[in-house]
């Protein structure tokens, strides 16, 4: 609650007073980090939760992906970063679905044109209402080449 609020004095104290945590309670303040753009705050609560011997879920390895993506962690060098994040879900035997794929190579390229090879794959799968709401939600403003992809795809289905 006092995360949503801006609060993160107090949302940290309450959160290190927690006689007992679990990966929700973790994954929560992760989320709440990612959520108000404090990125590196959610990668470092992330590790040290592995550190106190959670298991992460694929919700919370999800947020941190995004984390990852939205705050350009390739362009600032941590790329292997989000790789190892990856690696993880596959050691704790979290299945990565479609969106996973799609926070990891955002998350490792701002290029337009891995932009629109997702927007094609989507596209191309028949899931033009995501293919859609994933052209809206990118960080960087759609060429040419997207809305032809997205264009493409409504063509053929």
């Amino acid at each position: 609650m006092y995360s949503s609020l801006g609060r993160w004095e107090t949302t940290e104290k309450v959160f290190d007073r927690m006689e007992w945590r679990d990966v929700v309670s973790w994954t929560t303040m992760i989320s709440g980090y990612e959520n108000n753009v404090l990125p590196d705050k959610a990668v470092d609560t992330y590790r040290r939760m592995e550190l106190q011997g959670f298991m992460p879920d694929e919700i919370t390895l999800a947020i941190v992906l995004s984390a990852c993506t939205c705050f350009g962690y390739a362009q600032r060098g941590q790329g292997k970063l989000v790789v190892e994040f990856f690696d993880r879900m596959i050691e704790s035997n979290v299945n990565p679905d479609e969106i996973t794929f799609i926070l990891l190579l955002c998350a490792c390229s701002k290029s337009r044109k891995h932009y629109a090879c997702v927007v094609d794959l989507l596209g191309r799968a028949g899931q033009l209402e995501d293919t859609y709401e994933f052209i809206q939600e990118m960080p960087i403003k759609p060429d040419p080449a997207i809305w032809g992809a997205l264009l493409n795809a409504c063509r053929i289905h």
